[in-house]
């Protein structure tokens, strides 16, 4: 039973820090650079904790949608 429960999963791609400012002067088409580069593991989060790193790839049955390729799974084993 507990196998049914859905969850959410989030891919965070980076982070980036600005002013309020900076925030309310943002328009569409804009650009915010993220702190990580092209290439670099992106974080797998479950309920806000970080569970695995992967990496962004296309689909191999729709090249018009992408996904991340896990490439560690972090133990959820406690010291």
């Amino acid at each position: 039973r507990i196998m049914d429960i859905p969850i959410d999963v989030q891919i965070m791609l980076g982070t980036s820090r600005m002013q309020v400012s900076g925030l309310m002067n943002l328009n569409e088409g804009a650009t915010i650079a993220l702190d990580k580069k092209i290439g670099e593991p992106v974080e797998i989060m479950v309920n806000g904790r970080r569970i695995a790193r992967g990496e962004i790839t296309v689909l191999d049955n729709d090249d018009t949608r992408f996904g991340v390729k896990l490439i560690e799974v972090l133990s959820t084993k406690k010291a």
